[in-house]
C-alpha cells in the first residue's frame, strides 16, 4: 500500500515536472529546421504543407527559427553513405527557391551550408544558442532517418532538449521513417510528439525577451 501511494506520488511530480518543461516558452525555444531544400523535398510533396504550418506557428510566437542547409563542395575524401546520399540528391536537381511559404524570413537564421548530417558542428553556434538562452531546439526537415536523428543525438548530448516533430520530418524511405520516428529517435532525445500537440504545448505558456541574438556564423569542428 505505501509503495503503491509513494509511486503515485512520484508520478505526480514527474507528470508536472515534464508538463511544465513541455510548454515551451518562446524565448527558450528555436525551430531548426534541417536540409529544407527543394532539392529534398522534391518528392516529399505531402511534407510542404506541415513545415509550412509549423513555421508559420514558431513565427506568430517569436520564436527563433533557424535553416540549416546541407551543401557545398563534395569532399574529396570517402563519404558515408548518408552523406554521398544527400550529395547525390544535391548535385541531380535544378536549383529552384523555395516555397514562399517555407523560405526565410528577415529575422530568421540561415546558417552556412554543411556537409555533415549533423546541424551541430560549430562551437559559435552551440555558444549563441546558450547566449540567447535557448533550452528547447524543435527539429523539423527533410530526413529523419539521416541529419535529424544525427542533430538530435548532438542536441540531447549538448544539454538541449530535444523534441521531434513527428509529422514533419521526411525520410529516404516510409520504412526508415517509421523506424526512426517510432524506435531510435524516442530512445534519444526528450519528446517525439506530433505538430498538433506541439501547437498544444507551446501554446500554453510564453517567454520573456531573449537575451542576445543567435550568431549566423556556424565554425567548423
Amino acid at each position: 500500500m505505501l509503495n503503491q501511494l509513494l509511486n503515485k506520488l512520484t508520478a505526480n511530480v514527474l507528470h508536472r515536472r515534464m508538463r511544465a518543461y513541455l510548454d515551451y516558452p518562446e524565448a527558450r525555444t528555436a525551430l531548426i529546421l534541417i536540409d529544407v531544400q527543394p532539392a529534398f523535398l522534391a518528392d516529399q510533396s505531402l511534407l510542404l504543407p506541415k513545415l509550412a504550418k509549423v513555421i508559420a506557428f514558431a513565427r506568430s510566437r517569436n520564436m527563433a527559427i533557424i535553416y540549416s542547409p546541407f551543401g557545398g563542395a563534395r569532399p574529396a575524401h570517402s563519404l558515408a553513405p548518408g552523406i554521398a546520399e544527400l550529395f547525390t540528391r544535391l548535385e541531380s536537381s535544378t536549383e529552384t527557391p523555395l516555397p514562399e511559404e517555407l523560405a526565410p524570413h528577415d529575422g530568421d537564421i540561415v546558417l552556412p551550408a554543411r556537409s555533415t548530417l549533423s546541424a551541430f558542428i560549430g562551437k559559435s553556434f552551440i555558444a549563441s544558442l546558450r547566449d540567447a538562452g535557448i533550452e528547447h531546439v524543435i527539429l523539423a526537415g527533410s530526413f529523419a532517418d539521416l541529419s535529424i536523428d544525427s542533430t538530435a543525438r548532438d542536441a540531447t548530448e549538448r544539454d538541449f532538449h530535444t523534441t521531434i516533430l513527428s509529422d514533419c520530418c521526411g525520410a529516404t524511405s516510409q520504412d526508415a521513417h517509421d523506424a526512426t520516428i517510432g524506435v531510435t529517435l524516442p530512445r534519444m532525445v526528450h519528446a517525439v510528439t506530433s505538430s498538433k500537440d506541439w501547437f498544444q504545448h507551446a501554446a500554453k505558456q510564453t517567454g520573456g525577451k531573449q537575451t542576445s541574438p543567435i550568431k549566423q556564423e556556424n565554425e567548423q569542428k
